[in-house]
């Protein structure tokens, strides 16, 4: 008995799939959805209320499908709108990662906004990075603050782990001050200090560089 095959899976059924190309969808939808049916970005317009032009060129993948178009395609075709959303997503991305003058943008520079009091600031050491992530990064909870830390490596005092909003002032080996910032936390929840690259700051954890610290308020 030969075995009976479902319908073809579409681009949108893949979306979650990371070797499908990162492909504009508005092409996608009008293979899968709009040929099938007998429609164009001309007779569909009308009935999603848009105009046919900025639809035509969204679906022949000339612009970006905006939030609001995915939300009105996904409404009349009966698909995820958040697939439709994250499928241009990725197609931007992959077309705009590697331009040229975008890359060229720098780190964010420290203009010294970020200052310390004179007072009021705990003295101590960063704490060294005792773990790594499995996954490649760091893990917050092994990075922190160790106040009042002795020279000769006796247990400190108190210790604090780095939260949003507390500031950081770092010095070199020689003494002098050359990072000073907010810590922050990354869209992932990761910890993430401004002005330096994370393969830079780690170092200053398993470096044990001394640092002043004030705990967020």
């Amino acid at each position: 008995m030969k075995a009976q095959t479902g319908p073809p899976i579409t681009a949108f059924g893949l979306a979650r799939n990371r070797r499908v190309p990162a492909a504009h969808p508005g092409p996608l939808l009008e293979r899968d959805f709009l040929t099938p049916l007998g429609l164009d970005a001309a007779s569909l317009a009308p009935l999603i209320g848009m105009e046919a032009e900025p639809l035509r060129r969204m679906l022949a993948g000339i612009d970006s499908i905006d939030v609001a178009t995915a939300i009105r395609l996904a409404r009349s075709l009966q698909i995820n709108p958040q697939t439709l959303i994250e499928r241009q997503a990725r197609a931007d991305f992959a077309r705009l990662r590697n331009d040229a003058e975008l890359e060229a943008i720098p780190l964010l520079i420290n203009d010294g906004r970020v200052t310390f009091p004179e007072s009021g600031f705990l003295r101590g050491r960063l704490a060294g990075l005792r773990e790594n992530s499995p996954h490649g990064g760091v893990r917050d909870e092994t990075l922190g603050f160790f106040a009042d830390e002795s020279a000769d490596d006796s247990p400190p005092r108190k210790a604090y782990s780095l939260e949003f909003g507390a500031k950081l002032r770092v010095y070199d080996a020689l003494g002098s001050v050359f990072w000073t910032g907010v810590v922050l936390r990354g869209l992932d929840g990761r910890l993430l200090l401004p002005y330096a690259r994370p393969d830079e700051w780690i170092d200053w954890f398993m470096a044990r560089r001394r640092a002043d610290y004030i705990p967020a308020a």
